[in-house]
């Protein structure tokens, strides 16, 4: 009897296991998901699930269009500028730029700058 409750919670554990996993690799599936991903970690819910994210050939670096590393990442902009109704979260001055570098998945990081 005792073994059929450890088989169950096993299949449950692995369960939980594979769940995280897939929401992981679902939301670095594509640059567009790590951005909103990078906006609902910091609190930007709404403009998370409206924003519209738009890629640019701008060097990540902030020095104009000339050629680049590619593993310097793509700057991605979200339109509108998002904004937050929280009180207590990290505000950065300029949410709206996101540097995403792609190795397989994507993750991207908001830069602060603008």
């Amino acid at each position: 009897m005792a073994t059929k409750k450890h088989a169950n919670l096993n299949k449950f554990l692995i369960a939980i296991e594979t769940s995280v996993i897939c929401g992981f690799l679902l939301l670095h599936m594509t640059p567009g998901m790590a951005v909103r991903t990078v906006l609902i970690t910091n609190g930007y819910f709404k403009s998370a699930m409206t924003a519209k994210i738009v890629k640019t050939n701008e060097n990540p670096d902030g020095i104009g269009t000339a050629k680049r590393n590619s593993n310097d990442g793509t700057v991605y902009y979200v339109e509108p500028s998002p904004v937050s109704k929280e009180k207590n979260i990290r505000m950065n001055p300029h949410p709206n730029r996101m540097i995403v570098k792609t190795f397989g998945l994507s993750f991207a990081e908001m830069t602060g700058e603008g």
